[in-house]
C-alpha cells in the first residue's frame, strides 16, 4: 500500500546551473535498528541480497556535510565535500564498485580498504580506497584474464551477426566483464564471468574466481561454461551476461539474457560452487518458447533466508503449465536434483500487450524489503508492484500496484534504476525510484496510494533512459542521504553523455508551495562545481557505492556536463558509432575533513569590487584625490597603495598603485608624506584592486572612483602637500571626507 502523500524533488538554482528531479517515495510495516559501528563491507550489488540498496552504519556522511557551502564569485559552492582522487582503468566499467575493509594485501603485507572495479576489458582492479598513493599510486593488484591470442567481444561481432539489423550499441565496443561480481569474504575470493572471442571466431563464457589479495586465480578456476536443459544449449555467443552475480548459501549464481533482442537466446540461470566452481544448478524460463531474458539492468537476482531466487523476466512465451515464464516475477527454489524449481510467480494481466511492445517487466531488478515477506519491483510500463512473496497471485490475483514515473505521455516511462528502500523509523520508513523522462520520486511504505499522478507536478525533469541508479546511506534511523547516479543531459540508449551524481536528503520534505506536492532537499550536486568534482561520462546502468565516509562511482572520463552543452551537439556528447577513447575510471568523492592529507581547492577570488572601496574626494576643478582603500567586512583603517589587508574570508585586497590599467610609474601619487591624489580628467575615473586568495590566485578590477566633493576650500596641493590646514588633519570619519584638528579622528587619518 502506498501514501496517498506524495513527495518531489525541489530544483535547486546555482548561478548558471539548474538541476532538475523529482522524486518519489514508501513507508514500512516494522521496526529495524541495524549496528552503526561495524565497518560496512559492500560485497555484492546493492549491498546485500535483498537488494536493499542502503548502507545504514554510514556515520561519516551526513547532510550537514553535504549541505556546507562556500561563496565564490558569488556563487555558492561545496566546500566540505567532493571528489578526491581519480584512479584510470583500461577500458570502460559496466558494473558496480565493490568493497571490502582490512584485507591484508600481497604486494605489501599491509592493511588497506580496498574498492574492487572491473572492464570490459576483462580486467579486474584492486585500489586502495582511501589513499591515491598507495603501492606508489599503482593498483594494488590488476588482473586481465583474456587468455593469450584472444580478445574480448565486441560490438563489430554483433553488427557482423546482423544484430539490430547490424547497428549494434547497447555497448559502447568492448563486451568483456560486464556483470557486476561477487564476494565471498569468508573464502577471499571475487567471482566473475568473462567472455572473450578466440581463434577461429570461438567465443567463450568463462567463471572465473580471483584471490581478493592478490588478484590470482584460485579455486580451480577459471571453468568454461556449458549447459543443457531441457533440449536446449546454453550458447556463449548469443547470451548475454548483464545482471549482477549473486551469492546465495555457497553457490554463485549467474543469470543471462540478449544482445539488443537479437539471435536466439533464453533467460538462463546457472549455478557454480563457490569452493570449487563445479555446476551445481541449470534452469532457464523458456525451455519450450524463447527470448525471457534475465537482464534487470544490471541488477542481480535477489534472494530471501531460505535461499529462494527472485527474479523479473523480459519479453517471452508465456506459459506456466510447459515451464515459460516471460514477463513475470518468479520465485525459485533450488532443488536437490541440481536445478531451480518455480516456487510461486506473478505475472500482470496485461502480460500479452507487454510482451507485443517489448515493455519488459524485468527491465529492473527486484527489492526485497528488509524483514518483511515483501518484493518489490517494476519495469518498462513504469508500473510498480508490491507482492506478497508467500502468496505472489499469479496471473489472476493482482497484487497491489502504483503508477511510478511520470513523464509526458509521448515519451516513455520505463524503469531501469532499481528501487531502493530506507527504514528511517516507524514513520519515515520510503521507497525511492527514479524512472525515465522523469525525476526522482519517494514514496511512503505502508500505506495506499490513489492519487499520485494527478498531484505531482515536476518542473524539470530527466532527459531519456534510464533514469536514476541509486544507493542510499544513513547512520541506523538517522541522517539519510539518496544518492543517484544518472545522466545530466540526453539519452544515454546509445550515446555517450555526461553524468551526475546527487545526493538528496532522504526525510527531509517540505511544502512546494502549491499544497499538492511537497519537496525533498538537494544537498549535492556534481554539477555544482563542476571543475572538481564532474563525473565526466557517465556509465550506463551503474550505481554509487556508499562506504565508510567514501562513496565510489564508475565513469567513462571525458567530458563534463558544460562540455557537452557547449559543443555543436547540444543533446549527445558522443555518438556510440563515434565513441570517445574508451577510457574508465574510477572516481572517489568524500569529505575533506576526514582525509587531512587532501585539501579543498582554495575558493577563487571573489571580485574586487564587491570586497574593496576607493576613500577619498573630488576638488573644486574636477581633479579627484584618491587616498586609500578599505576592505569590506572589517574595521581595517586606510590602506595605501601597494598595501594590503585582509577580509573576513582570508581573501587578501591589494589596491595597485595604477589608474585605468596605467602603471606604478605613470601615476600621478602624492610624494610620501602625503596621500596619493588624481589630477587628470574625469574620464580616467577608475583605480585598480585586485584580490588574491589563499593559493595565490588573482582576481582584479577597475573599481570607479565614485567620490564625493571635498570639504569647501579644498585646493589641490603639490607632491607631499596637505589638503588640509595647519594644525589639522584629513580624516574620513563616517564616509565623508573632511579636515578635523590634528587628534581627534577617531579613524585612521590621512597624513
Amino acid at each position: 500500500m502506498i501514501s496517498e502523500r506524495v513527495f518531489a524533488v525541489r530544483a535547486t538554482a546555482v548561478k548558471c546551473r539548474s538541476f532538475f528531479l523529482g522524486w518519489l517515495v514508501v513507508s514500512a510495516l516494522f521496526s529495524h535498528s541495524p549496528s552503526i559501528t561495524a565497518q560496512v563491507t559492500v560485497w555484492t550489488q546493492h549491498n546485500d541480497n535483498d537488494r536493499s540498496g542502503w548502507n545504514s552504519k554510514e556515520t561519516k556522511l551526513t547532510p550537514a556535510l553535504l549541505g556546507s557551502t562556500t561563496v565564490q564569485n558569488g556563487q555558492r559552492v561545496p566546500s566540505l565535500f567532493g571528489k578526491l582522487f581519480v584512479h584510470d582503468l583500461d577500458d570502460q566499467p559496466y558494473s558496480q564498485p565493490l568493497y571490502v575493509p582490512h584485507l591484508t594485501m600481497s604486494v605489501d603485507k599491509k592493511v588497506h580498504n580496498v574498492v574492487f572495479v572491473t572492464t570490459v576489458n576483462n580486467s579486474v582492479y584492486a585500489f586502495d580506497a582511501d589513499n591515491k598513493d598507495a603501492n606508489g599510486g599503482k593498483p594494488l593488484w590488476h588482473t586481465n584474464v583474456t587468455p593469450r591470442g584472444a580478445r574480448p567481444p565486441n560490438v563489430a561481432d554483433m553488427n557482423n551477426q546482423g544484430v539490430c539489423s547490424g547497428n549494434y550499441r547497447n555497448f559502447a565496443y568492448n563486451m568483456g566483464i560486464a556483470g557486476t561480481p561477487v564476494i565471498d569474504v569468508g573464502k577471499n575470493a571475487i567471482y566473475f564471468v568473462a567472455r572473450t572471442a578466440e581463434s577461429d571466431n570461438q567465443f567463450f563464457q568463462r567463471i572465473h574466481a580471483l584471490d581478493i589479495r592478490s588478484g590470482k586465480e584460485i579455486l580451480g578456476g577459471p571453468k568454461t561454461i556449458a549447459a543443457r536443459y531441457e533440449g536446449s544449449s546454453f550458447n556463449a555467443f548469443n547470451e548475454n551476461q548483464r545482471a549482477a552475480l549473486a551469492l546465495v548459501n555457497g553457490v554463485v549464481y549467474v543469470a543471462w539474457a540478449s544482445h539488443c533482442d537479437g539471435l536466439e537466446y533464453k533467460g538462463w540461470i546457472l549455478g557454480f560452487s563457490a569452493s570449487n566452481l563445479g555446476l551445481v544448478s541449470i534452469w532457464n524460463d523458456e525451455p519450450n518458447g524463447g527470448e525471457g531474458g534475465i537482464w534487470q539492468a544490471g541488477q542481480g537476482p535477489a534472494a530471501d533466508s531460505a535461499g529462494n531466487l527472485y527474479v523479473l523476466t523480459g519479453n517471452g512465451n508465456w506459459d506456466p503449465g510447459a515451464g515459460d515464464y516471460g514477463m513475470s516475477a518468479l520465485k525459485l527454489h533450488p532443488t536437490s536434483q541440481g536445478s531451480l524449481s518455480v516456487n510461486d510467480y506473478f505475472t500482470p494481466m496485461n502480460h500479452a500487450e507487454l510482451n507485443e511492445g517489448d515493455t519488459d517487466l524485468g527491465s529492473a531488478g527486484a527489492l526485497l524489503v528488509p524483514g518483511t515477506h515483501t518484493l518489490i519491483g517494476g519495469g518498462k510500463e513504469g508500473v510498480v508492484y508490491v507482492i506478497d512473496t508467500n502468496h505472489m497471485g499469479h496471473v489472476n490475483q493482482h497484487p497491489t500496484e502504483f503508477a511510478a514515473t511520470f513523464g509526458p505521455q509521448n515519451e516513455t516511462h520505463h524503469i531501469h534504476g532499481s528501487p531502493i528502500f530506507f527504514n528511517g523509523g516507524s514513520s519515515k520508513q520510503y521507497l525511492y525510484l527514479w524512472g525515465e523522462n522523469d525525476g526522482l520520486r519517494a514514496f511512503r511504505y505502508g500505506e495506499t496510494q490513489t492519487a499520485a499522478k494527478s498531484l505531482f507536478n515536476s518542473p524539470i525533469r530527466g532527459q531519456g533512459m534510464p533514469g536514476g541508479f541509486l544507493s542510499g546511506s544513513s547512520n541506523g534511523t538517522s541522517d539519510g542521504i539518496v544518492w543517484a547516479l544518472t545522466p545530466a543531459i540526453g539519452d544515454s540508449t546509445n550515446n555517450t553523455v555526461p553524468g551526475s551524481l546527487l545526493a538528496f536528503d532522504a526525510t527531509n520534505f517540505a511544502p512546494s508551495g502549491s499544497g499538492a506536492t511537497n519537496w525533498m532537499k538537494l544537498l549535492w550536486s556534481s554539477d555544482g562545481f563542476p571543475a572538481r568534482d564532474s563525473v565526466g561520462y557517465y556509465a550506463k546502468f551503474t550505481y554509487p557505492t556508499v562506504a565508510n565516509g567514501k562513496v565510489y562511482v564508475v565513469g567513462w572520463g571525458g567530458a563534463g556536463k558544460d562540455d557537452c552543452l557547449n559543443s555543436v551537439q547540444t543533446n549527445q556528447c558522443w555518438d556510440y558509432s563515434n565513441p570517445p577513447n574508451r577510457d574508465g575510471q574510477l572516481i572517489v568523492y568524500g569529505s575533506y575533513l576526514a582525509t587531512p592529507s587532501i585539501q579543498p581547492p582554495a575558493p577563487p577570488p571573489p571580485s574586487a569590487a564587491q570586497c574593496a572601496k576607493p576613500t577619498g574626494c573630488v576638488v573644486a576643478n574636477g581633479s579627484a584625490w584618491f587616498y586609500g582603500i578599505t576592505c569590506t567586512g572589517e574595521d581595517v583603517g586606510i590602506k595605501y597603495p601597494g598595501d594590503t589587508c585582509v577580509d573576513n574570508n582570508g581573501n587578501t585586497i591589494l589596491c595597485r598603485a595604477g589608474f585605468n590599467g596605467s602603471s606604478t610609474a605613470s601615476a600621478n601619487w602624492g610624494g610620501s608624506s602625503g596621500p596619493p591624489r588624481f589630477q587628470t580628467a574625469s574620464s580616467q575615473n577608475t583605480i585598480e584592486a585586485c584580490t588574491t586568495n589563499q593559493a595565490g590566485e588573482s582576481n582584479c578590477a577597475n573599481i570607479v572612483l565614485d567620490l564625493p566633493t571635498c570639504p569647501s576650500g579644498t585646493s589641490l596641493p603639490s607632491s607631499g602637500g596637505s589638503v588640509c590646514g595647519t594644525g589639522e588633519e584629513f580624516c574620513s570619519e563616517g564616509g565623508k571626507p573632511k579636515c578635523v584638528p590634528s587628534g581627534e579622528c577617531s579613524k585612521t587619518p590621512v597624513k
